[in-house]
């Protein structure tokens, strides 16, 4: 069953490969690189007096807020890969040789490669969701132009797993664009794509 691979903004050619053993290294250039880029997002928000919340999503109030959202995020991945499994199949996209190589080995791995998960779905769902599809839909004044420019964007940064991959993860990506935009916050996403990227732990290696 295919499955959204971990985001990544930089050129993977220069990462460790599958047979060394730096993956906890290149996990922590990874979790840099997003929150240095959702920090930019943060100060740009926060720059024009917006909170950040506006972005994320309202924090939750109650323990019924947060056991919702989870609910709905459990749901979401669920429902999520079987609709992926058809073009997937059609496509014969799945995770390529450089996705494979970062897979975790070791429990110790395993763990960071949560942690990576976690911070992955806040900074990935807060950027392309939370801010570049909310500023999209302003801008042209369209929901579904502002999801689909949003996908774009997140598609082709994901272009280096090959284009097959390329258009399932950006497939994907409209789903949590849709998501976000039900549930007017990006908390439901956020979670979603923290357990669907840690879920990776299950491939085979």
């Amino acid at each position: 069953m295919a499955r959204e691979s971990p985001p990544n903004l930089m050129d993977c050619q220069t990462w460790p490969s599958a047979g060394e053993p730096h993956r906890i290294r290149t996990y922590a250039v990874m979790a840099l690189l997003e929150w240095l880029v959702f920090a930019v997002v943060a100060w740009g928000v926060r720059r024009f007096g917006t909170p950040l919340h506006v972005v994320l999503g309202a924090p939750w109030q109650t323990t019924l807020q947060v056991l919702r959202h989870f609910g709905i995020a459990v749901a979401f991945v669920a429902v999520s890969w079987v609709l992926l499994a058809v073009p997937a199949a059609l496509l014969h996209a799945g995770p390529g040789r450089y996705v494979q190589s970062l897979l975790p080995r070791t429990e110790v791995e395993v763990g960071f490669w949560l942690a990576l998960s976690v911070n992955v779905g806040i900074c990935e769902e807060a950027i392309f969701r939370g801010y570049l599809q909310r500023q999209f839909t302003v801008l042209v004044g369209s929901a579904p132009a502002g999801i689909a420019l949003s996908v774009v964007i997140f598609g082709v940064l994901h272009a280096y797993q090959g284009l097959r991959q390329a258009a399932l993860i950006a497939l994907h990506g409209s789903m949590f664009g849709i998501l976000t935009y039900w549930c007017k916050s990006a908390r439901p996403g956020i979670v979603a794509h923290a357990l669907n990227d840690a879920a990776a732990v299950f491939y085979p290696a």
